[in-house]
């Protein structure tokens, strides 16, 4: 006769509701926050690299302040019984790369000459001058910048400096004339 075990559940245990927490999202660039979860009062938390099984990387901790991008996962424990929640919740850290900048255009002009600068790296622009399109005009010598932020709220700056040229000075000095006649 052929034998077949199966392990039942632990019927002692209540339900054990799944922690709540939000995903979060920065730019790069900015400090890593932490992540947060809420309990039900009583309970504590263990935080996990996988969704299932494993052993907990943190015990007994609503936060976690990872070093990278990435997803842990969260379950609840009742420190008196041991039962634990069904289910662990998933929270991300999402870390966006900032827009590339590019700028180009003429950066050295004769007097009188106006520049035009055109900016690339997609979103809005917004130039130190106060003109708000990839493109600005009518620029006279100087110091600019251009701010792009991109569809994620991630903002890079880069700078260009007009220039003009030293005119040409005409200084002849004739220490011995030529006269003719």
């Amino acid at each position: 006769a052929e034998s077949i075990s199966v392990a039942a559940p632990d019927c002692n245990c209540p339900t054990i509701p799944v922690p709540t927490g939000q995903s979060k999202t920065i730019c790069a660039g900015t400090p890593i926050p932490s992540l947060t979860i809420s309990l039900q009062a009583g309970l504590q938390a263990n935080w996990y690299n996988q969704p299932s099984g494993g052993t907990p990387f943190l015990t007994n901790s609503t936060t976690y302040t990872p070093l990278t991008a990435g997803t842990w996962y969260v379950e609840s424990i009742d420190p008196a019984t041991g039962c634990t929640s069904s289910l662990r919740l998933p929270i991300s850290l999402i870390i966006n790369p900032l827009p590339v900048v590019g700028i180009s255009g003429l950066i050295e002009v004769c007097a009188g000459s106006d520049v035009t600068l055109s900016a690339s790296g997609g979103g809005t622009y917004l130039w130190s001058n106060g003109q708000t399109t990839p493109t600005a005009s009518n620029l006279s010598p100087g110091n600019y910048s251009v701010t792009i932020t991109d569809g994620n709220g991630c903002s890079a700056v880069t700078n260009a400096t007009i220039t003009q040229p030293t005119p040409l000075t005409n200084n002849f000095v004739s220490s011995n004339p030529i006269c003719f006649g």
